[in-house]
């Protein structure tokens, strides 16, 4: 596990992220990093009317397991008390951007590269 310290207007929130052994792999020559992005819902999209709220937070997870199945989305979470949360993805900087384009029209988000503790030790190497 890592602990990631993310800091938003007056207050700090930190988190537990899970990562995996490899965090940069190659497929197809192409270098794959791992991504978390922080997101929070626009709530001037969500409906007033609860069937309406219902069909939206269906559409909405469909589109995420639809990503975790496609091998991009390795992990997604909301936080206690919703319409904010994470989600982890690996993949090529332009894979991942298109796969966070799908949800602009409803989130506000920031995403960032993750580097392992391996990736520090060969920074340090280099030096």
């Amino acid at each position: 596990m890592q602990r990631i310290r993310v800091y938003r207007r007056s207050s700090a929130v930190s988190f537990m992220i899970p990562t995996c052994n490899v965090m940069v792999s190659e497929k197809g020559g192409n270098i794959l990093a791992k991504f978390v992005t922080l997101w929070e819902l626009d709530r001037t999209r969500i409906p007033d009317d609860p069937e309406e709220q219902f069909r939206y937070w269906n559409i909405l997870v469909n589109m995420i397991k639809e990503d975790m199945k496609n091998g991009r989305t390795i992990d997604f979470g909301m936080f206690t008390g919703g319409f904010e949360g994470y989600v982890i993805r690996e993949g090529t900087e332009l894979e991942i951007q298109m796969e966070i384009s799908k949800y602009s029209t409803i989130t506000n988000h920031k995403t960032y590269s993750i580097l392992s503790i391996s990736h520090l030790e060969e920074m340090l190497k280099a030096k």
